[in-house]
């Protein structure tokens, strides 16, 4: 008779403990602890990640403090499931937005938006191609910026 298996999905602290701090280290070290997990795969790491002390710098501060320090102890397997930087799939990829942008170039409404997007970005290529001193950079440059960012958005 096969077993059956069963996954749990525990959210990290992140940052949820400055706007939650009732959910903090201590209460996803407990979830952990109540699964009694054969393995635990961290999302939020690539693989390879736990090899170097660097996976600890990470928002997701339970990880560090709590998570890795109690698999371990309880000699629970860790697994590093999560998609590295330089990853194609990464959402943070630069390849991502040109996705986004042949994506929505296939519909009117979004070639309208990729407009607007693309006309204010024509005052920052302006003021670039002039000299600028701290003055103008403040007055015109960095409102244009903000403006073409907002229209981003």
């Amino acid at each position: 008779m096969a077993s059956l298996a069963s996954v749990a999905v525990v959210p990290l602290v992140g940052p949820f403990h400055t706007r939650w701090p009732r959910y903090n280290v201590v209460h996803v070290r407990e979830m952990l602890r109540s699964f009694s997990p054969d393995v635990v795969a961290l999302a939020p790491l690539a693989p390879g990640d736990l090899a170097a002390p660097t996976w600890q710098d990470t928002d997701e501060v339970a990880l560090p403090h709590t998570v890795v320090p109690w698999a371990v102890r309880a000699g629970v397997k860790v697994v590093e499931v999560g998609l590295a930087t330089d990853d194609p799939l990464d959402p943070g990829d630069a390849r991502a937005a040109a996705d986004l942008e042949r994506y929505l170039a296939q519909y009117e409404a979004g070639r309208l938006r990729l407009a607007r997007v693309r006309a204010a970005e024509s005052p920052i290529r302006q003021l670039l191609a002039s000299a600028l001193d701290l003055g103008r950079i403040r007055a015109e440059l960095l409102p244009a910026i903000a403006s073409q960012q907002a229209e981003r958005e």
